[in-house]
């Protein structure tokens, strides 16, 4: 396959940040989880966003045609 986007280790590291600190929700302090999976959640979210849109030409073509018949 086509070697992955620059972004790609930065959203992979949000999303590992994101699982980590759900999963030691009750062993951190809340403000550091609310720093670190509040603001992670924002980031990885409009990186979603950032995703779709750079895509859409291949997401129409691909999901969005309409079926001959």
């Amino acid at each position: 396959g086509s070697p992955p986007f620059p972004y790609t280790p930065l959203f992979r590291s949000l999303l590992v940040s994101q699982v980590v600190t759900a999963a030691l929700h009750s062993r951190i302090s809340h403000e550091t989880y609310e720093v670190i999976h509040g603001w992670g959640g924002y980031l990885l979210a409009a990186g979603v966003v950032l995703h779709l849109i750079l895509n859409w030409p291949w997401i129409k073509a691909n999901y969005l045609r309409r079926q001959a018949g």
